[in-house]
């Protein structure tokens, strides 16, 4: 009974106390540059950073990352003698600072600064800087000799000769903190000191003047000061002006912060609590891990994540993790009270939900609804009346499909066990909502679970037996509102375009896809080509990765045009066992796209607002806008130019038309003169009885191109001639015969008519018998001799010889044949 009252009253998966903590171990095997961890801290989005050895770590839950220094990168600082201090300024900057030395991260790319001095420089700081502090507000402040100087605003405040080792800021206060144990606290605005506060005597400043660490509250201000092996907490109440000893060691202490109303102080032998509230300390020396193992562990540093995780940062440990909540799963040994209890129960079960079934049958289970689930080898089996069996298995959400044993809760859900895990199956409304299971995370013993073997107390509270624990846990406990109320900040941690890792900076094709780190990226350049993309998300869910539920939306995109809902237990194997998401975008076309995204750690709450990422995917060169600008003003003046061009070649066409009508009326009416002269007597012009003189060389050659037309106007005068029909004829081309049409056809025709009757002799003599008189009679000369003459002067030769000649040619002709 006490057992049982115990099981009911107990506050699962409450806010996990400093006795219920169990850590898990992340050292160099998980990817980790190295296991001292010497500083961590937790960004505003929920990323962590820790720094090792002369290394810059990044930690997203899923995976380390880590950018190393190189000497180039360290700058000087001639005062600061402490140890291990990181700073966060306002432009994006991570100052780690150790002795006599500090680095600079460019935390939008997440890689060391080479000048440093050009960092200074450019807030107008010239001089060689001694030492660097930064205030709450994430303000920088220098050391130059004796000047501290806000590197923003150059408001410069006098340092006492003491060396200075740390500063807080209360609204326009500036408290300055000195090895001796002196604090100076100067008023801003007006650069002057308001008072001193001493916090410690001339003896014990001298004892604890080795380095300083600061913790600011609301009241006041907690401040660690070491010495050789030894330490001490002071507090400075910032109202009453006045400072108190909290705690001393005989070794270290190393970093503090606030949580839960709690002041935590890491140490070399564990860590420390102050409830600021009862003003009780509490020493936790030894830690226990997920492997139940107990060990006390040099903490150097300690912060707390945005889910309430609980960070330690060991000396050679590695790194070490705590969720913000106890689990409510509890497990008892063979050898415990509990598990010899409820074995003979167990064994009762067992004989119940594993009777007279098939060898393919696990355990079978009737809940009050009368639904029937079967276990079987391949996941369970829900059989509902007048309704098609449903097989739910890995893709639903289950850790292993090898089904145990099934039982059902207060509440309606349904729970079972697996060769590995726990399953719980959320029904809502009649109807399988979704499945999420349970494994070695949540206190699960990493064994097989026993067939059939399940109960339910009266309490509600749930057993289920594996080969050697007693596994317990109340139903009602598992999902309270806090927990579904965690906010998850999805990041994006890697890009992959066309199978190859993107990383900033780096030039594909002359494209550079992101110039700044991927973590901080919100804009992503691509080529037509790099158009197969694959995202990759995390949602910073360390306390249990696997239940990240992911919320995604790309417009414009398929299948993702329309909000879809992924996680581990249905996410298409989108969604690993960690609780990554990569998001494949295959083949988009260019265009701008917006990847927006939410994680939740249930699927019925998306209380924040998504994140937004775009992508954009230029077109190609060929279809860039400048080009389209360039074919269009290529395309106007073409289709200008071809305006003038057919505008002229109209004008011209217009012209050369009214030119081929004048030539042919010339040739026209030239026709019509030599038929006034066809039956007329050719008689001699200069009255001396000779051949008339030859025109010039253009009139002969305009007698012998109408010599070859002649026939053809004679012909087919009352047809359509053109131009070009008699260019060809002529074989001239139009222009040229336009020219001689129209420089000759004015002039008198006697001359065209006499060659004309001289080539119509030539035939004659060729193929007729007829004497030369009669031939020039016929031909219409007026005499004998006047056709003797003018055939010589055409032919330089007499009609006999040329009749002589031809009838020479036609013999040798025919003897040939």
């Amino acid at each position: 009974m006490i057992i049982a009252l115990m099981l009911f009253f107990e506050p699962f998966y409450t806010k996990a106390n400093e006795a219920d903590r169990v850590f898990r171990v992340y050292t160099s095997s998980h990817g980790m540059i190295d296991n001292s961890a010497q500083t961590i801290s937790c960004t505003t989005t929920g990323r962590i950073i820790l720094t090792t050895l002369g290394h810059v770590n990044f930690f997203d839950g899923v995976t380390f990352t880590h950018i190393d220094p190189q000497p180039s990168n360290v700058y000087p600082l001639a005062k600061y003698t402490g140890y291990s201090h990181v700073y966060f300024d306002n432009n994006q900057h991570l100052w780690v600072k150790d002795t006599h030395r500090v680095t600079c991260v460019d935390l939008r790319k997440e890689e060391f600064i080479d000048d440093v001095q050009g960092v200074f420089n450019s807030y107008g700081i010239k001089n060689k800087v001694d030492d660097l502090f930064a205030d709450e507000t994430a303000t920088v402040w220098v050391v130059l000799g004796d000047k501290l100087v806000n590197i923003h605003t150059k408001c410069t405040l006098k340092i006492k000769r003491y060396p200075l080792q740390d500063i807080s800021r209360f609204e326009n206060r500036l408290f300055l903190f000195y090895n001796n144990g002196d604090v100076d606290v100067y008023d801003i605005n007006t650069k002057k000191i308001l008072y001193t506060i001493h916090t410690l005597t001339a003896e014990a400043g001298k004892r604890y003047n080795a380095t300083s660490v600061l913790c600011k509250t609301e009241q006041g201000i907690f401040q660690i000061r070491t010495g050789v092996n030894k330490s001490i907490l002071l507090y400075l109440d910032v109202k009453k002006r006045s400072a108190k000893t909290i705690l001393q060691t005989p070794y270290s202490l190393n970093s503090m912060v606030v949580h839960d109303n709690k002041l935590y102080i890491a140490c070399v032998e564990g860590y420390w609590t102050y409830n600021l509230t009862t003003e009780e300390t509490k020493h936790h020396a030894e830690i226990t891990l997920d492997n139940g193992q107990r060990m006390v562990p040099d903490i150097n540093a300690l912060t707390f994540d945005k889910q309430g995780g609980m960070w330690l940062g060991s000396k050679h440990r590695g790194l070490l993790y705590c969720k913000p909540y106890a689990s409510p799963i509890q497990q008892y040994g063979t050898n415990t009270d509990f598990f010899k209890r409820y074995e003979s129960q167990m064994a009762k079960a067992i004989k119940t939900n594993t009777k007279n079934l098939p060898p393919t049958i696990t355990c079978s289970f009737v809940d009050s609804r009368g639904w029937t689930w079967q276990g079987t080898y391949s996941g369970i089996r829900l059989m509902r009346p007048n309704a098609k069996t449903i097989e739910y298995g890995y893709k639903d959400g289950l850790a292993n499909e090898v089904i145990r044993a099934v039982i059902e809760d207060n509440n309606h859900n349904i729970w079972v066990s697996t060769s590995y895990g726990i399953a719980h199956i959320d029904v809502k409304n009649n109807k399988v909502k979704h499945i999420e299971y349970f494994a070695g995370i949540d206190n699960v013993p990493d064994e097989a679970f026993t067939e059939g073997a399940s109960l339910k107390l009266a309490d509600g509270t749930i057993i289920f037996k594996s080969l050697d624990h007693m596994v317990t846990f109340h139903p009602d406990k598992f999902h309270t509102q806090a927990i579904k109320q965690i906010r998850l900040t999805p990041q994006m941690c890697k890009i992959l375009m066309n199978g190859h890792e993107v990383h900033p900076g780096e030039r594909f094709n002359d494209n550079v896809v992101t110039d700044v780190a991927i973590s901080r990226t919100r804009d992503m350049y691509f080529n037509y080509d790099q158009n197969s993309i694959t995202l990759m998300f995390v949602s910073l869910n360390y306390f249990r990765p696997f239940q990240t539920y992911y919320r995604v939306r790309v417009k414009g995109c398929e299948p993702y045009n329309e909000w879809t809902v992924l996680s581990t237990y249905n996410g298409r194997g989108l969604v690993d066992k960690k609780g990554a998401l990569h998001l494949p975008l295959s083949g988009i076309s260019p265009g701008h796209y917006e990847v927006e995204l939410q994680a939740s750690m249930s699927p019925e709450y998306w209380t924040e607002k998504p994140y937004v990422w775009h992508i954009y995917v230029k077109e190609p060169w060929w279809r860039t806008t400048i080009i389209y600008v360039l074919l269009g003003l290529t395309l106007c003046v073409l289709i200008v130019g071809n305006l003038m061009v057919y505008n002229k070649y109209i004008r011209m066409r217009v012209k050369w038309i009214n030119v081929e009508a004048q030539v042919m009326k010339r040739l026209k009416t030239f026709v019509q003169r030599c038929k006034q002269h066809e039956n007329s007597v050719l008689e001699p012009l200069n009255n001396n009885g000779g051949a008339d003189d030859k025109g010039d060389v253009g009139e002969d050659m305009f007698e012998q191109m109408m010599l070859k037309i002649m026939p053809h106007l004679l012909i087919d005068h009352n047809e359509h001639l053109s131009l070009r029909r008699l260019a060809e004829k002529a074989e001239v081309d139009e222009v040229e015969l336009s020219k001689m049409v129209m420089a000759n056809s004015h002039k008198n025709p006697i001359h065209f008519l006499i060659s004309l009757r001289l080539e119509t002799s030539k035939k004659m003599l060729s193929e007729s018998t007829m004497g030369i008189p009669e031939i020039a009679k016929m031909c219409g000369f007026v005499s004998v001799n006047y056709f003797i003459a003018c055939f010589y002067h055409r032919y330089q030769c007499t009609p006999i010889a040329y009749r002589t000649e031809q009838r020479k040619n036609v013999l040798k002709t025919t003897r040939l044949s």
